[in-house]
């Protein structure tokens, strides 16, 4: 592919013009310039740094007047370098090139000068030829010269001992070779990929904000690859330096990159829940359980997942087999660590609680939080919506419930009982948002969220008019 040279900004000379016009002296116009940038909180920088930096550059920088002028253009400049501009994200690649180019030219002005701002600069430097090794890398401009100028300060700060700077220079490389994979899949290219990803440090791992956009270039990576036996080869290697990591969140998302390969379209098929039949719903689990057990899962994303899908059993004709398989789920979690064998024995104890209550006669007692009596089972259905507060989607989805006009009330009871003790005034707000529910008192609420083994929300609980539990579901 030829190369493409990237779009240059430029400023405009208004500056230029404003000197012209009303012969003010420079001093005066340094500080008008001040006010009106101040004012435009942001917009417009470049128009006024650049013409004052000619200005300055006409020998009028040798007095202490320009002196204190440099210092203000100096700092105009670092502040236009720092910011990133409005609706950067919503542009297509090469308007977002043509800006980060900019920026370098500020930045690298910044450093040469040798001023106070010059350290700072350097650092956002880093970070802006990362991106535009990136960026350049996802439009197939030729990015080799990026990377030379990351590898420099790379180099620069591991003889400063900036070991900080070293790390994220790094970790950009390693981004910006996710992102050549989207367009080169030679073996070069894996090899440059995977020579970025071995040049991690675990232990600097730690930003899960900057991680999980390399987690999720990587999984896209692999769903759209051609090459997706190199590609999951590529994942392990990222996995394993995730894992490596000391936070918590980014250790798992090593774990999930090196599942992903073997359970992503598991993922897929079970979020989807589009079972046409009865037997395309377990050949699904069968599929699953064959791949469980020939290799057990790592991460605990897996199990979740797994474990929730087990809802697509928990009624009255599958619950049999349910049971079974929990059985080979717990010999397959008994494999890996400790962390989700524990996790993995907690959740299918309830499941096997929900299980065995299945088919059983239970008596609804206690109050609403409006202070009405329960005294159920009636002559009608029952369905018991458990939320949790402190999540809006879960508020959302029970509103949504609501409004969907799914249950009638007038022919079925619908109880909402939350996962956590609510005051009286969260309870009488809830209650408005639902007008048609009958939103449970904590006490009830806990005694039967606990009694039904329910783990998680929102969840759904269908009893019939004799108050048999005959389904247990998560929509």
């Amino acid at each position: 592919m030829p190369q493409r040279k990237p779009y240059k900004h430029e400023g405009g000379r208004l500056g230029d013009r404003v000197f012209q016009a009303t012969g003010m002296s420079l001093s005066a116009l340094v500080k008008l310039a001040v006010v009106l940038v101040a004012c435009a909180a942001g917009i417009g920088f470049t128009v006024f740094y650049k013409d004052f930096a000619r200005l300055g550059g006409n020998g009028l920088t040798g007095s202490a007047e320009g002196s204190s002028q440099g210092r203000v253009l100096d700092e105009l400049k670092f502040v236009e370098l720092s910011e990133i501009p409005a609706g950067f994200t919503e542009k297509i690649p090469v308007e977002q090139i043509a800006i980060v180019n900019s920026r370098i030219s500020l930045g690298e002005e910044l450093v040469r000068s040798g001023g106070q701002y010059s350290e700072r600069a350097t650092g956002i430097l880093v970070k802006l030829y990362g991106e535009l090794c990136r960026l350049q890398e996802s439009t197939g401009i030729n990015s080799e010269r990026s990377y030379q100028k990351l590898a420099e300060f790379r180099k620069q700060a591991k003889l400063a001992g900036n070991e900080e700077r070293v790390a994220e220079a790094d970790f950009l490389r390693a981004f910006a070779a996710t992102s050549r994979l989207t367009n080169h899949d030679e073996k070069v290219d894996f090899r440059f990929a995977a020579d970025a990803v071995i040049n991690l440090e675990s232990k600097t791992l730690v930003n899960p904000t900057l991680l999980s956009r390399l987690y999720d270039a990587a999984i896209d990576l692999y769903e759209s690859s051609p090459q997706q036996g190199d590609t999951a080869i590529y994942l392990s290697l990222l996995g394993d330096k995730l894992i490596a990591s000391p936070i918590d969140s980014i250790s798992n998302m090593g774990f999930n990159l090196k599942d992903y390969p073997q359970y992503g379209r598991l993922y897929r098929a079970i979020d989807k829940q589009a079972f046409t039949t009865r037997e395309s719903k377990f050949e699904l689990f069968r599929d699953l359980f064959e791949t469980i057990e020939e290799t057990p899962p790592q991460s605990l994303k897996t199990y979740k997942t797994t474990i929730r899908f087990f809802d697509e059993l928990l009624n009255q004709s599958d619950v049999k087999y349910a049971s079974y398989l929990t059985k080979r789920l717990g010999k397959a979690a008994s494999l890996v660590s400790p962390k989700i064998k524990a996790y993995a024995d907690s959740a299918i104890a309830n499941i096997n609680k929900r299980a065995s209550i299945i088919g059983t006669t239970i008596t609804l007692t206690g109050i609403t939080a409006d202070g009405e009596q329960l005294d159920l089972p009636s002559s009608q259905p029952t369905v018991l919506v458990i939320w949790d507060p402190r999540s809006e989607a879960s508020a959302q989805y029970v509103k949504k419930l609501a409004d969907s006009g799914r249950f009638d009330p007038w022919a079925t009871n619908v109880l909402v009982a939350s996962s956590m003790e609510l005051s009286d005034d969260q309870h009488r707000a809830f209650s408005k948002r639902v007008p048609k529910y009958s939103v449970l008192d904590n006490a009830p609420a806990r005694r039967l969220i606990q009694g039904l083994g329910v783990d998680r929300v929102p969840y759904m609980v269908t009893i019939d008019k004799d108050g048999k539990v005959i389904r247990f579901s998560s929509n």
